[in-house]
């Protein structure tokens, strides 16, 4: 079951007048106020895929909305796997709205009355590493097979985050030495990722056969064949694709790779300590939260 997949689907249902007229009208208060372009597109195309799941449950009105709808909506983005961040953004599209509607309409959806951080547990799926094999033996030796199999090293092997993955260029590879420059994002640090020597061989050949084939002016790493940029976007999308000739039943994400290699990691007896560093992240508690996973799980005795 790819749950990303048939999501994307409803989301790209159009919306009615109604809701649509409330898109258009968001949007023009947020220019007005003088949020920042990007904020302005992202709190509008998420408001939009609330606005989908409201239609698909018979809600004509946002006089309509209950609590209860926007609980529900938290539980269904996390039960694709979403990471944390992106599901805050999601909630925090719908609290701005709700700001518009008191600002405008003298009237409120109840949104704050809602402690959703509380009461709902971000779980992401574990791959088994037979479920990973299944991944990597889908994949042909097409230059777009290429492609995706160094995408899913750099998701899997490498541990990096969805958003990482776009940025990796072809200067960050040192293939002699086996590492990965990992390029600092908005608020965390650079670092160095180890490179399997059989993961080395398979990034070579995307680099020197596959990706001059696809798109040879690319400045990134990976590279789409319509466009110069591989997007998170594309990302998610091409993971779908890996996925549906696949027997795995399991709501996979991105992030959820990265989850699996860490998992596989603490099953090899790899220190905590290192799996932090190997991962970027910033303290121990981030990382303790892959143990608890796979404790509840079994994974690890």
């Amino acid at each position: 079951m790819i749950v990303d997949s048939e999501n994307s689907k409803k989301r790209e249902r159009p919306l009615n007048n109604y809701y649509q007229n409330y898109i258009d009208t968001f949007k023009e208060w947020l220019i007005r106020l003088g949020y920042a372009k990007s904020t302005v597109k992202s709190n509008t195309y998420k408001l939009r895929y609330f606005f989908n799941e409201l239609q698909s449950l018979q809600i004509t009105t946002i006089y309509q909305i209950e609590p209860s709808h926007i609980e529900n909506y938290h539980k269904k983005l996390n039960k694709q796997c979403l990471s944390t961040t992106y599901i805050r953004s999601c909630l925090l599209a719908i609290k701005n709205f709700n700001k518009f509607i008191q600002n405008t309409e003298n009237y409120t959806i109840g949104f704050s009355a809602v402690t959703i951080e509380q009461q709902i547990p971000n779980v992401r799926e574990i791959l088994t590493k037979k479920e990973v094999h299944a991944l990597f033996k889908n994949l042909d030796a097409s230059p777009i097979g290429m492609r995706d199999k160094a995408m899913l090293h750099l998701l899997y092997s490498c541990g990096l985050r969805c958003e990482e993955v776009t940025k990796v260029s072809v200067k960050d590879l040192d293939y002699h030495k086996q590492l990965l420059y990992v390029q600092p994002g908005k608020t965390r640090l650079g670092r160095y990722v180890p490179i399997h020597s059989k993961v080395v061989s398979i990034l070579k050949d995307y680099e020197q056969y596959a990706r001059p084939v696809i798109n040879p002016n690319g400045y990134y790493f990976l590279v789409g064949s319509k466009t110069k940029n591989f997007t998170t976007k594309t990302v998610r999308r091409s993971l779908i694709r890996i996925l549906e000739p696949t027997a795995i039943t399991k709501t996979i994400t991105p992030h959820c790779l990265r989850h699996s290699i860490a998992t596989h990691l603490l099953e090899q007896g790899i220190k905590i300590e290192h799996i932090k560093q190997f991962l970027g992240h910033q303290n121990l508690q981030t990382t303790q939260r892959y143990i608890r996973i796979t404790l509840k799980d079994g994974l690890v005795k």
